[in-house]
C-alpha cells in the first residue's frame, strides 16, 4: 500500500496512474494521515507540505513531530513531493534523523513517470513491429 498525503486532485490522478486505486491510500490531512500510519504499513508515502487550508501547514509538521515521537514509518521510505523548497526542507528537517526522507518535487516526480511511460510505449511499439 502507498500512503499519499495531499489535497490536490490533479496530483492524485496522477499517482492512481502511475500505482493504481488498488494499492493507493489517499488522504486530505496530517490527522487522516497518522492515523492511517498507525492502523497499517505502508511500501512508500508521500507527503505534500502545502494544503489547500493554509491553517494546516503547521499542521503538517505537527504531525512529522508525531511521527517522531511514536516512530511511526520509520523503515518506510518517505518522499516529500511539495513545491515549496522551504516547506519540503522544513518537513524533511523535521522528520529528522529517523526516517528515510527524500524531497523530490512534483514537477520532477510528473518528468520521471511521463518519461518512463514514453519507454513504456516505445518498448510496446517495437514489440509490435518485431512479432
Amino acid at each position: 500500500m502507498i500512503l499519499v498525503l495531499d489535497d490536490d486532485i490533479q496530483r492524485i490522478e496522477h499517482f492512481r496512474r502511475w500505482y493504481g486505486d488498488s494499492v493507493l491510500v489517499w488522504v486530505t490531512t496530517p490527522d487522516e494521515a497518522l492515523n492511517q500510519m498507525r492502523v497499517q504499513s505502508f511500501s512508500a508515502i508521500f507527503f505534500d507540505h502545502d494544503l489547500g487550508d493554509k491553517r494546516l501547514d503547521f499542521g503538517v509538521i505537527g504531525m512529522a513531530r508525531t511521527m517522531e515521537r511514536e516512530s511511526l514509518a520509520v523503515d518506510t521510505p518517505i518522499f516529500i513531493h511539495s513545491m515549496n523548497n522551504v516547506g519540503a526542507s522544513m518537513l524533511a528537517n523535521t522528520l529528522g534523523h529517523s526516517h528515510n526522507v527524500k524531497v523530490v518535487p512534483f514537477g520532477q516526480m510528473l518528468q520521471i513517470f511521463e518519461k518512463q511511460d514514453v519507454m513504456a510505449d516505445e518498448t510496446e511499439n517495437a514489440d509490435d513491429t518485431v512479432q
